[in-house]
C-alpha cells in the first residue's frame, strides 16, 4: 500500500494537468487514490454521504408524504460521447423546450443536463447502486441542476450547494427483446468506440427510458465520480428496464482509450459501494397496501419488506 501511494504522489505532479482524464476504475488511479489526485475531490476518500450504496429493502423508510415526480415528456437533441469513462448524453442546453424535474423528494425544479450509462463485462456486474446486494447488468443515470439556484450543470456542481443536484437511477435488466428508447443509444454507439469520439442524438425522448412505475427509493448522496460532491438528491426507481443481450453485448465493445491506443475495454465503469453513515433511506413503496402487483419489481420474484414507520418531521428532504 505504501508504494502504492507513492506512485500516486509522484504521478501527480506530472499528471495534475490532465487529471480530468487520468482517473480509471482500478490500479492506482482508481476509486481508492481519486481523494489523493487532486485536493478537489478530497470528499471521494473523507465525504460522508458517498454514493452509490446498496439499497437494504429492511432500512427502507416509508414516507407517505412522497409524492411521483414528473419529467416533462419533450424530445431534445444532445451529443453522445465516450469520454473514457463512461457514455454520456449531453443535452443540447440552448435549445428549448428543457426537460424539467419536479415533485417526488424535490423541493425545487431541476432541469436535465446529462445521461451518463455504467455496465460491467457480464451480466451480474454493472449497476453502480445494489438491491439487496444483487448488481444489475448496467445502470442509467440522468443528471439534473437546480434550475431555480444555478444556470447549468457546471455551476451547481462547483458550487456544491446541498440542494444543487438531482440524480434518477433506472437499473437495467436483462430481457427477452430490445428496448425500443434504448435502441436510439445503443444503434450510434459503433461511431463513438474510441475515447472523445462523439456523435450528436436527435429527436430523443429520454423520459421513455424510465420504467413504468411511480415507485421509487430517495437518499442525500454524492456523485459516483471525481470530485464526489455531496449535493445529489438520489431517486433510484423501483422496476429495473428490460434491455436485450445484444444491446449490452454492444455496450461491451466500447474502449477506454482513442483509436491509436485503444487500452482496455470500457466496461466495469462501476465505484464501489460506499458506507451509509446513518443516512436514512426513504420510499413511496407503501408495502402494507397490497403484496400482488404493487410489490417491488427490481427482480423477478423478491419481494422487498420495509420499516413500516413513518419518517420522522424533524428529518427534512430537499
Amino acid at each position: 500500500m505504501r508504494i502504492r501511494v507513492l506512485l500516486v504522489t509522484l504521478c501527480f505532479g506530472r499528471c495534475a494537468a490532465n487529471w480530468e482524464q487520468w482517473w480509471t476504475y482500478d490500479g492506482i488511479s482508481g476509486p481508492d487514490f481519486w481523494g489523493l489526485l487532486n485536493p478537489d475531490w478530497h470528499l471521494c476518500s473523507r465525504g460522508r454521504a458517498q454514493s452509490p450504496i446498496d439499497l437494504d429493502p429492511q432500512q427502507l423508510l416509508f414516507d407517505p408524504k412522497l409524492r411521483p415526480f414528473i419529467m416533462n415528456p419533450v424530445k431534445v437533441s444532445g451529443t453522445l460521447l465516450n469520454t473514457g469513462h463512461d457514455i454520456v448524453l449531453k443535452l443540447n442546453d440552448t435549445l428549448s423546450p428543457k426537460i424539467n424535474i419536479t415533485g417526488g423528494p424535490l423541493a425545487y425544479q431541476y432541469t436535465l443536463s446529462e445521461v451518463h450509462i455504467h455496465y460491467g463485462n457480464h451480466d451480474e456486474l454493472g449497476s453502480e447502486h445494489t438491491i439487496a446486494g444483487k448488481r444489475f447488468p448496467a445502470e442509467i443515470q440522468f443528471l439534473g441542476y437546480n434550475a431555480e439556484l444555478h444556470s447549468n450543470l457546471s455551476e451547481a456542481i462547483e458550487l456544491r450547494e446541498s440542494s444543487g443536484l438531482v440524480a434518477i437511477s433506472v437499473l437495467l435488466q436483462l430481457g427477452n427483446t430490445s428496448h425500443s428508447e434504448f435502441r436510439h443509444i445503443t444503434s450510434q454507439l459503433h461511431k463513438i468506440t474510441y475515447r472523445d469520439q462523439e456523435t450528436p442524438l436527435e429527436d430523443f425522448e429520454i423520459e421513455r427510458l424510465l420504467p413504468s412505475t411511480e415507485e421509487y427509493m430517495t437518499y442525500s448522496g454524492s456523485l459516483s465520480q471525481p470530485g464526489c460532491v455531496e449535493s445529489v438528491r438520489w431517486i433510484v426507481m423501483n422496476k429495473a428496464l428490460q434491455v436485450s443481450k445484444q444491446q449490452l453485448y454492444l455496450l461491451r465493445k466500447l474502449m477506454q482509450g482513442d483509436q491509436d491506443n485503444p487500452k482496455a475495454p470500457l466496461w466495469n465503469n462501476v465505484r464501489p459501494l460506499q458506507a451509509l453513515n446513518n443516512r436514512v433511506v426513504y420510499t413511496n413503496i407503501d408495502f402494507k397496501r397490497s403484496k400482488d402487483s404493487r410489490c417491488p419489481t427490481m427482480q423477478k420474484n423478491m419481494y422487498y419488506t420495509a420499516n413500516p414507520r413513518n419518517f420522522q418531521d424533524d428529518l427534512t428532504m430537499y
